[in-house]
């Protein structure tokens, strides 16, 4: 019965469903929703390293479960700073091939999406490792999920759409969105702004990596501004 009750509220969270909404009214339902399918639904755990130079932990696990040539999707601000740069020395000393995609915007739209999908299934990636916030890592769940079943990210919308996805892997440089541990990815329409989220317990990553080296790298307001998002998380739990 709470099994039906939770699926019948994840279905309302269709793009046409959710057009004329109120904000907060959308944002409500989307919060009872997936804490009801939570309750009913088994949830993959990501395994987690934490700690300094746990970044190289996540990768040697990436490349023994078999990557070979991994996407690493990020945002431009983040490659103009650097940080990729921390894995993507040790994957070159591990002679493990690699391609960056430094795309994603805040609030990833379907066309960004669309452009990391196109960079990876040209590329040949069998592996999707994100370096980012909340919106890099949604934009690669989508991209990862995307790419295994040969789907446009726009029929990931909803709940339950996508039958596999690629390894995916995250390595979080703020903190308080947890992204790299949740079920669902919100994209934005391009035209109309509109969000849509999907939900699948397929998107979670194999493996994230939580390391303070990378995040220290951030810009100070980026970091406190992350940093209160975490006291405000635990305040409200």
């Amino acid at each position: 019965m709470h099994a039906t009750k939770a699926l019948n509220a994840l279905k309302l969270l269709s793009p046409n469903s959710i057009q004329h909404a109120g904000y907060l009214a959308v944002a409500k339902t989307r919060a009872k929703a997936l804490h009801a399918f939570a309750m009913v639904a088994p949830i993959p755990r990501p395994q987690l390293f934490i700690g300094e130079q746990s970044c190289y932990e996540l990768c040697d696990l990436m490349i023994n479960e078999g990557a070979t040539n991994v996407l690493i999707v990020t945002d431009a601000v983040l490659n103009q700073l650097g940080v990729p740069e921390k894995v993507t020395t040790y994957l070159e000393d591990k002679r493990v091939s690699y391609h960056l995609f430094d795309g994603i915007t805040p609030d990833p739209t379907f066309s960004v999406v669309e452009e990391g999908l196109r960079h990876s299934v040209d590329n040949h990636c069998d592996a999707i490792l994100a370096i980012g916030g909340g919106s890099v890592i949604d934009a690669s769940k989508i991209i990862a999920m995307s790419q295994a079943t040969k789907r446009k990210p726009q029929q990931l919308m909803g709940l339950l759409k996508a039958s596999k996805c690629m390894p995916l892997y995250c390595i979080p440089t703020t903190a308080g969105t947890g992204s790299e541990a949740t079920l669902g990815a919100v994209i934005s329409d391009d035209k109309t702004h509109q969000k849509s989220l999907s939900i699948d317990p397929r998107m979670v990553p194999l493996a994230s990596a939580v390391d303070p080296v990378i995040m220290k790298g951030m810009p100070p307001h980026i970091t406190a501004d992350t940093g209160i998002d975490v006291l405000t998380h635990a305040l409200e739990a």
